[in-house]
């Protein structure tokens, strides 16, 4: 809705109300206007998530082994290299999309305490048809999940 309407060139208003349940202002939100993408909160309905799954068909969910990069200190450019590579990787086996987990990510490569570092680089690769399917208000937990067209 707001992406069509920005692509549209329409003016976007976005206002915010800062609250401490915003788990359920959220999902109250998703019950109402019942979104095509952005409905993988747990406890969902069946049909929220039958939804979901069915936006998500197709995609495929992998992990590049991270021996394959040697040990190295995990910057944001090195995370986001890693990242690419299973997009290739995937990319080569004829999958159109893949659906990357941060706390997967962070699990891979063995890191401890580097959850912002590997949520950063995953938002620096999403690019225009790339869809946020949750995300956090911090933006980086380990629950971040992106679908990346391939």
């Amino acid at each position: 809705m707001v992406f069509n309407a920005s692509k549209a060139g329409k003016t976007i208003s976005l206002y915010f109300h800062k609250t401490h349940n915003f788990d359920e202002v959220e999902r109250k939100l998703i019950a109402k206007y019942k979104p095509r993408y952005n409905s993988s909160l747990k406890g969902d309905s069946p049909c929220i998530e039958k939804r979901r799954k069915r936006s998500i068909k197709g995609a495929s969910k992998c992990c590049v082994s991270a021996s394959a990069f040697g040990k190295k200190v995990w910057g944001k450019s090195e995370v986001a290299e890693y990242i690419s590579s299973m997009m290739k990787n995937e990319k080569e086996k004829g999958n159109s999309e893949l659906i990357i987990v941060s706390g997967e990510i962070h699990k891979a490569l063995k890191l401890s305490n580097r959850m912002p570092t590997v949520c950063s680089a995953m938002r620096s690769l999403i690019r225009e048809d790339d869809i946020v399917l949750h995300t956090t208000p911090s933006g980086n937990s380990s629950t971040i999940k992106i679908l990346y067209k391939l």
